[in-house]
């Protein structure tokens, strides 16, 4: 069931979007996806250019590994009527986060990280891409939507570390830019605290942060 939760006459749910995607899912990501990359871009690695280029099976496959887990904030008007229903794919889309796991964590843009022995006994979750809508920041959504991914990483079992005896410690990590104040303040509110810091070939500064799960 999607978490439901009523704030300033309207309600955000929060709802995990679960492989394999139906085609209507899709195409509401992608127009969120979008939004974010055009709203903020320079909170995002990647742009706008590059992924109103992608192909329908691109999006699909960003939704569809199960190794990683995608979650949306949705608004709709709060009434009973509404409260009871499940997501119809027709609610405003306004926030989201995703959750890679250990299976779907990529090495080399932690590279300095590991090099600075971070993680090595670590079973690694990864928050990779976090948006709330301007209009529904200050509200608790983002808050929200980080409990849910941590909750689903807390409970996942990923099958990369499956077959070893020495059980390692869940750990969610993240990466901002140390000039990134208030979002890493946001994070910190979530639970995270910094890990340690690393300089980029390009000279920027970059935070890890973490929380046990």
């Amino acid at each position: 069931m999607p978490v439901q939760y009523v704030k300033d006459s309207a309600m955000y749910r929060i709802f995990s979007i679960e492989p394999p995607a139906s085609p209507p899912t899709v195409a509401a990501f992608k127009e969120l996806r979008l939004t974010c990359l055009q709203t903020d871009p320079a909170s995002f690695v990647s742009n706008y250019a590059l992924e109103v280029a992608f192909t329908d099976d691109v999006w699909q496959a960003q939704l569809n590994s199960s190794f990683q887990r995608t979650f949306i904030a949705s608004i709709h008007a709060a009434s009973p009527k509404d409260a009871e229903r499940e997501d119809d794919g027709m609610d405003a889309w306004i926030g989201t986060v995703t959750i890679l796991g250990p299976s779907e964590v990529w090495p080399s843009p932690l590279a300095p990280f590991f090099d600075a022995g971070v993680g090595a006994n670590w079973e690694m979750y990864l928050l990779s891409v976090m948006w709330v809508h301007p209009a529904h920041r200050g509200k608790g959504v983002g808050i929200d939507l980080v409990r849910a991914g941590l909750e689903w990483a807390r409970t996942n079992v990923d099958p990369k570390f499956s077959d070893e005896k020495v059980e390692r410690e869940k750990v969610m990590v993240l990466v901002a830019c140390e000039n990134n104040t208030g979002g890493r303040a946001f994070y910190s509110k979530a639970g995270f605290s910094d890990l340690v810091g690393v300089t980029t070939k390009d000279g920027e500064r970059r935070i890890m942060m973490s929380v046990k799960i």
